[in-house]
């Protein structure tokens, strides 16, 4: 099944301009189906798609667009839930939500799941073939709400889940925003006054006689070096982007795990964060109506860290032989003592996933506490080796001056 963009007006005697979307197996297909609803075809053109594949760098890529269309997901699965409630059926909620995103990247991928819906196709099966716009998590919610009749608030769920996702990293890289442009702006002036101001002071001083100062020189040479050196960095710093690329897929791959080097460098802030998203995220599943065993195994390809998908899976693998969940969470470098009593606790009372849910929220904060601590520490810092930057190239500058005071 193929989408088609067409444009087309009515058979009628108004002779309205209409455009929009319709999938076929043919171009002919599409101007039929047209003509039988009065639209005379004007203009048509074949919406490029592409094959599935599992290469790595394509897998990178759908994840890099799931994270930047959070907010549009966010924004997509609200609007769902709210047409749904209102008493719309799915497809004609879909087209509802089409109407206001026609033409963009969001109203194609509406267009196809519309079209698999019409082929028989569930909600989330048609979400499946879609993976740059969905997650395996958002499928397996979508399908067990679908099955339990509450798909309208496992939506909402979803759309609340995306717009806390994105808080934590917005947090640290606007942590790390303000140093980064200090540090641009100090070696900015280093190379300016290095590169002009400097040597203009020491042909003042080489004609008077005088030996320059080697602070200035060596100030000189380091300016000198980032102008002339930066061209030489940048395929340094694509190869090394390239290779943290490359190991990054390969750890993602299934049965890889961390160097125990990089896991013991693993940011604790970090291991919060990721924790915080997988105990949402089985917080919403169980809440769905989605079998621990099942939600386990969903959510362990999202895992960013190899060693706790291995232990999502070891977890779901035992739960699945009789063990209890707390006891099934044996890796202690990701569920100390604290968070396995309070699972235990939770299931023991049967409000498993409202504790994990809070549980979630309270990792999110003790990251965010953590992120603000480090943010806190790190402007001074960056504002103090500015200043020792542009110190030092002012005394570098000053010196010259004085040298040349002596001479005369």
């Amino acid at each position: 099944m193929t989408i088609f963009r067409y444009k087309a007006i009515r058979v009628t005697a108004s002779g309205e301009a209409v455009d929009g979307e319709l999938a076929g197996g043919s171009g002919a297909e599409v101007r039929a189906a047209l003509r039988r609803v009065g639209l005379q075809v004007i203009d048509l053109k074949e919406v490029k798609g592409r094959s599935r594949t599992d290469h790595p760098l394509l897998l990178a890529l759908e994840r890099h667009l799931r994270k930047r269309r959070r907010g549009a997901r966010a924004e997509l699965f609200d609007a769902l839930a709210t047409l749904i409630e209102s008493g719309l059926p799915m497809l004609q909620s879909l087209d509802a939500a089409l109407r206001t995103r026609r033409g963009t990247s969001a109203g194609r991928m509406l267009a196809s799941l519309r079209e698999r819906l019409k082929d028989g196709a569930s909600l989330g099966a048609a979400m499946q073939e879609e993976p740059a716009w969905f997650e395996q998590v958002e499928v397996a919610m979508v399908e067990a709400g679908q099955r339990g009749g509450t798909l309208p608030s496992v939506l909402r769920a979803l759309a609340d889940r995306h717009e806390r996702a994105g808080s934590l990293a917005q947090k640290l890289a606007g942590a790390l925003t303000y140093p980064a442009l200090l540090t641009v702006l100090g070696l900015a002036v280093v190379v300016f006054l290095s590169t002009r101001t400097l040597p203009d002071l020491i042909r003042v001083l080489e004609d008077a006689g005088v030996s320059p100062p080697a602070l200035t020189l060596k100030v000189m040479a380091v300016g000198r070096a980032i102008q002339w050196g930066w061209p030489a960095a940048l395929p340094l710093l694509l190869l090394l982007g390239t290779g943290v690329l490359l190991l990054r897929q390969r750890l993602l791959k299934p049965g890889s795990r961390w160097p125990a080097l990089l896991d013991r460098l693993y940011p604790r802030v970090l291991r919060r964060a990721r924790l915080a998203e997988v105990t949402s995220g089985l917080a919403d599943l169980l809440r769905s109506g989605v079998p621990m065993v099942e939600a386990l195994r969903v959510l362990a390809p999202a895992a960013a860290h190899s060693g706790l998908r291995a232990c999502l899976v070891q977890a779901a693998s035992r739960i699945e032989h009789g063990a209890e969940v707390a006891d099934a969470l044996s890796d202690e470098r990701w569920f100390d003592a604290e968070v396995l009593r309070l699972v235990e606790v939770g299931q023991a009372s049967g409000e498993l996933s409202a504790l994990l849910e809070r549980l979630g929220k309270r990792l999110e904060r003790s990251a965010a506490r953590a992120i603000d601590r480090f943010a806190a520490l790190l402007e001074p810092a960056a504002i103090l080796v500015l200043a020792a930057l542009v110190g030092t190239v002012a005394l570098a500058a000053i010196l010259p001056l004085f040298h040349l005071q002596e001479a005369f």
